[in-house]
């Protein structure tokens, strides 16, 4: 029987930063494994640990700031938190060259580089 799904993590939205994308789910790591999602065929970590978790871009800062699990649903991973600029004419993401990157197992110092991030004011380069 499954259990009830878990909430999503709480980010709150700061200054010019936009949420376009929140599949985060509060599930630390260490619960993953005995966690039953309810789908038939799949577990906790090929749902709720993907590299698409979250995203919030900043237009007038010209930033993407991106969540993912890494490897995808690999229970040894972490949380990679990135910031990338994008480029103003042609609107591609320079994945290649990040402002920041953050990478942790723990979800709570995950959740808070995020929250740090979108409430940073200056992202003057």
């Amino acid at each position: 029987m499954p259990e009830s799904c878990p909430e999503f993590v709480r980010i709150t939205e700061a200054g010019d930063w936009v949420v376009e994308y929140h599949r985060w789910f509060k599930l630390n790591p260490e619960d993953a494994g005995g966690y039953d999602c309810g789908v038939e065929g799949f577990n906790a970590w090929d749902l709720m640990f993907t590299e698409t978790l979250f995203q919030a871009k900043n237009h007038v800062a010209g930033l993407v700031l991106d969540v993912g699990w890494y490897p995808h649903a690999d229970p040894s991973g972490c949380y990679v938190v990135c910031i990338v600029r994008v480029d103003s004419s042609s609107g591609q993401t320079d994945w290649q060259s990040p402002v920041m990157t953050y990478e942790t197992r723990v979800l709570n110092e995950a959740v808070n580089m995020v929250q740090n991030s979108l409430q940073r004011r200056n992202w003057s380069f």
